[in-house]
């Protein structure tokens, strides 16, 4: 697909080439390795296209065509990653994984030095559901352009404000090109003009929503803060940027959004600071309760993400089939 996307500093325009991404998912089948995809693929271009690509990874030892919303790569990526998904599970730039289930707006990383002063910042808005909470929409900042992401219970539909324009055109994100897969699920901003190999993904499944930072490095994203923590140590620092805090319902209320950082959401949504982040009513107890009542077992969930090498993913999908009762989710990983 080619598509023309806006230069930073200026208004001319070149034509640049993106690489759909094509997507196999069934959730039937749980244990889909690199050798049954090709036979369940209809015999079309695309598809024998996404057969090569599947190929070119497995050659690199990146075998990820299978996995959804918040893995990583088998072969990991030069750089760090930080990442927050679905049912909210949050990865530290440390590589640790906690989860905060608040309602609320939160500020997941910010830094004003992003892009030589461009700055960035990327905020999630949390909804709760009885015991649990998921990320219903996330935002995006970048210099002036801002993209914010909604999921969707449609299949291939994607949903999205670009500077505030429902379903506006979307070309480049502060003069970075933007992308969406093939299957309307997945967008990806590519940093590679300026920070080789890294990447900003939102991707959808149902009404979930994920973010993943992909190659992150120092000089991208070393002087960032928020609830993912710190780049260098990955400790989870409040505001004070001294204090570190390991109760992570006091860090998501730390880094509830402020006005000082900025509301780019399209539409205000309850609770809004001075009130804080809702929090479920014994959210342990609930979820133990509604476990002793649910109609899919631990057992059922844990064969469900069996496939699923990465301990952030296999743990956050046995956890969200379990809160939903919904064997489908699998899918979103």
């Amino acid at each position: 697909m080619s598509t023309n996307r806006r230069l930073l500093g200026g208004e001319s325009k070149v034509v640049v080439k993106y690489e759909c991404e094509i997507e196999y998912q069934d959730s039937a089948n749980s244990g889909l390795t690199e050798n049954d995809v090709g036979p369940k693929l209809m015999d079309n271009d695309s598809e024998r296209a996404f057969v090569e690509e599947l190929q070119l990874y497995e050659n690199r030892n990146q075998f990820e065509a299978l996995k959804g919303i918040t893995t990583g790569w088998n072969g990991e990526r030069e750089g760090k990653q930080s990442e927050s998904n679905g049912d909210p599970h949050f990865k530290t730039w440390k590589n640790e994984h906690f989860e905060y289930h608040g309602q609320c707006d939160i500020v997941m990383v910010s830094n004003p030095n992003f892009a030589n002063g461009l700055g960035i910042d990327i905020h999630i808005r949390t909804k709760i559901v009885r015991f649990w909470s998921y990320i219903q929409r996330a935002v995006i900042r970048i210099g002036n352009d801002i993209l914010e992401v909604e999921g969707s219970p449609e299949t291939f539909k994607v949903v999205y404000w670009i500077n505030y324009e429902h379903q506006g055109e979307l070309v480049d994100l502060g003069g970075f090109p933007v992308s969406i897969n093939e299957n309307k699920n997945l967008y990806s901003i590519d940093l590679g003009s300026m920070y080789p190999g890294e990447q900003i993904q939102f991707k959808t499944f149902k009404e979930f929503v994920g973010v993943k930072i992909v190659g992150a490095s120092e000089s991208s994203f070393g002087s960032s803060t928020g609830i993912t923590g710190n780049f260098a140590s990955g400790k989870t620092y409040a505001r004070d940027g001294s204090t570190i805090l390991n109760d992570y319902n006091a860090l998501g209320q730390e880094w509830q959004v402020l006005p000082s950082d900025g509301l780019y959401f399209h539409q205000v949504s309850q609770p809004q600071f001075p009130e804080k982040c809702w929090v479920p009513e014994d959210p342990r107890g609930e979820r133990r309760r509604r476990l002793d009542e649910s109609s899919v077992t631990e057992e059922q969930a844990e064969a469900a993400c069996s496939h699923l090498e990465d301990e952030f993913s296999h743990k956050g999908c046995i956890y969200d089939i379990m809160a939903t009762q919904d064997l489908g989710m699998v899918g979103a990983y």
